[in-house]
């Protein structure tokens, strides 16, 4: 196995501009081709390159005269020199210029080429010079099947020079190409000295064996990047292969996560498409000074496509990869290098782990991933809130959630502090996840929200009840009261929400309106208070059917088994404006749990179910229990009771 420095050295040579040939097909002459490739870390415009094979050595005449403006090129119709248009050839891709018209390319193959020598569509090379032909007007046969010589090479319209880029030589010496005498050039390699390919029957071509240019000599020469392209030994590098069967070919080159921490688990990817068998993929990659390669194994059930994991690396720093594939006959071909930056990890905690253990993390640099509840500027010119799975969610300040709406998925990571008793990330970096589906939202009465207001402060929270009052115009927004029974509250309604602006949620914010809203959690002077920023999440609250006035409470009449997941039906029913509320107690009169504690401004009748379990969420044991109902009503003062046997049986 080759070390790692020898083979990055092929890709580390080439600067931008440095473009290579990797295929050439002589025949059949309608079939004739050439395929370019860049294989640098960079896209490389075309607009000034140009593509030659005339080479006339009996008449001194040299592709290297272009900028004089005669004897460039023979003048025979099965020869040309033309510029490439203004097109850009990515880092890492190829391109395909096919040397006859492209209706002969796809006679031969079936589609068209990316480039053509012949035609008049965008597509087609130029004439090398404006008002001059510089491309032969037969249709096909440009390259001889024998002997010849093929440049790709640079000028820039003005400069007295031309640059190399690639230098094809193949059945002899007889049409090489040497400046060593030429004003203005370097030496290049004695034509008697320099090395060519062979030629290849119909049904055959010529194939770069690798990205490498072998031995050919990297400085002090007439190549854009200085290399002399002349010295390159091509009987070592080009081989010839079957039509069907070339090269491999990389593409779609991937790496797992976007953006890897030191404790993740990289996965790369790459789609390598050959018609040879016995295909080797592998990555190599550098990370903290040493180099590793690491075996890609074709996807399951996915066709082309190849995957290798390289273990967490366990540090920060910069990952340099790069992906190669060989097959059966030899031939190979790699991409571009390209690298990652690997971030150290940071253990995400939930939001709720930070907000019991604030004390100890208080001033520390934290990470919590959430769904954004609330978007920056909605309720506070910096503001922002997320909430994750574990039901409580925080306030982000700063300018990074900028833009990020509501519904999405962040990672934020940032100094855990408080600000006027509120919990807070500061000084934040954000990775925005993408969109994703909103938190569960709890819903909360009145009392629970006032006994718990600086636990669910930043979290968004449910409440239902009726609209007692509404008082706009007060310091930038409006404050309105909600009560349900167990208390009130404010809702607090700010302009910069535009919340009121909405028709049907300004509606429903009135007295008298029995309503379900959804807001953030908030205090003010040791109260809890809610802050609604959507109108969509202002909706008319009605639950049941209307009922006739009446207290009544009913169970199924018949036992159930909350271990096999049974439960149990019963209903209510109340008048109006009453505050309801229904326990479950054991015979011995102990508080079990509590299934409704809720303030009902209208007569109604509901219809329910008990799972079994107590407040702590726990089944409880086998026997009666009493469910018991408690209906006070507000404009009377009267106190309705009503209880019902609730009998819990147990699996044999």
């Amino acid at each position: 196995m080759k070390t790692l420095s020898i083979l990055l050295l092929p890709l580390l040579v080439f600067a931008q501009g440095h473009l290579l040939f990797t295929e050439l097909v002589l025949q059949p002459s309608a079939g004739e081709y050439v395929v370019i490739k860049n294989p640098t870390a960079s896209a490389v415009d075309l607009s000034d390159y140009y593509i030659t094979d005339a080479t006339d050595v009996a008449n001194s005449k040299f592709y290297y005269n272009l900028p004089g403006g005669s004897n460039f090129w023979s003048g025979s119709g099965f020869d040309f020199i033309a510029r490439f248009p203004a097109v850009s050839l990515p880092a890492g891709e190829s391109l395909v210029l096919g040397l006859a018209r492209d209706v002969d390319y796809f006679n031969e193959y079936g589609s068209y080429p990316d480039l053509y020598m012949s035609g008049s569509g965008a597509d087609t090379m130029l004439q090398a010079l404006p008002g001059q032909t510089t491309i032969g007007a037969a249709p096909s046969g440009k390259l001889d099947n024998t002997a010849e010589t093929l440049v790709l090479f640079y000028w820039d319209g003005s400069s007295s020079t031309v640059k190399d880029v690639d230098y094809l030589l193949w059945g002899n010496r007889n049409y090489a190409v040497d400046k060593s005498a030429v004003s203005g050039y370097a030496a290049d390699t004695p034509a008697g000295s320099q090395s060519f390919m062979p030629a290849h029957a119909d049904g055959e071509m010529l194939t770069r064996v690798s990205d490498s240019e072998g031995t050919e000599t990297a400085s002090g020469g007439n190549g854009i990047t200085g290399h002399n392209e002349t010295s390159e030994n091509l009987a070592a590098t080009w081989a010839i292969a079957e039509l069907s069967g070339g090269r491999p070919v990389l593409s779609g080159i991937s790496l797992t996560p976007a953006a890897p921490t030191s404790n993740d688990t990289l996965l790369v990817t790459a789609t390598v498409t050959d018609a040879a068998d016995g295909l080797t993929v592998e990555c190599v990659y550098s990370f903290g000074g040493s180099s590793t390669v690491l075996e890609m194994l074709p996807l399951s059930g996915e066709t082309d496509r190849y995957a290798g994991s390289i273990d967490p690396l366990g540090a920060s720093g910069s990952l340099s990869y790069y992906v190669r594939a060989e097959n059966s006959l030899g031939l190979k071909d790699s991409t571009i290098i390209y690298s990652r930056t690997i971030t150290p990890y940071v253990e995400t905690q939930t939001i709720r782990y930070l907000r019991d253990n604030y004390e100890d993390l208080q001033e520390t640099v934290v990470t919590a991933t959430g769904v954004v509840t609330a978007q920056m500027g909605r309720i506070n010119t910096y503001a922002s809130y997320i909430q994750d799975s574990s039901g409580r969610g925080i306030y982000i300040f700063g300018s990074p959630m900028s833009g990020i709406a509501r519904g999405t998925r962040v990672s934020v990571t940032g100094t855990l502090s408080k600000y006027n008793d509120s919990m807070q990330l500061k000084d934040i970096s954000v990775t925005n996840l993408g969109a994703a589906e909103m938190p569960a939202i709890q819903t909360f009465s009145v009392q629970a929200l006032n006994n718990n207001y600086m636990e669910l402060e930043g979290t968004l929270v449910n409440v239902r009840g009726q609209i007692s009052a509404r008082a706009d115009g007060i310091g930038g927004g409006s404050n309105i009261t909600l009560d349900d029974g167990t208390g009130s509250l404010t809702l607090r309604v700010w302009d910069s929400t535009n919340l009121l602006s909405d028709a049907t949620a300004d509606s429903l914010l009135r007295p008298g309106n029995s309503v379900e809203v959804a807001a953030i959690g908030s205090f003010y002077s040791g109260s809890a208070q809610l802050l609604p920023a959507y109108a969509e999440d202002v909706k008319a609250w009605t639950e049941g059917a209307p009922g006739s006035g009446e207290v009544t409470l009913s169970v199924a009449p018949f036992p159930f088994v909350p271990q096999l997941g049974e439960v149990i039906n019963y209903s209510y029913a109340y008048p109006n404006n009453s505050r309801v509320i229904l326990r479950v107690y054991d015979l011995a009169g102990r508080y079990v749990t509590t299934l409704s504690d809720e303030f009902h401004g209208m007569a109604w009748s509901l219809d329910k179910q008990w799972n079994g379990r107590d407040e702590l969420n726990r089944l409880v044991a086998p026997g009666t229990y009493i469910m018991h109902l408690e209906v006070s009503e507000r404009a009377t003062g009267l106190v309705h009771r009503k209880a019902q046997p609730v009998v819990i049986a147990v699996k044999k």
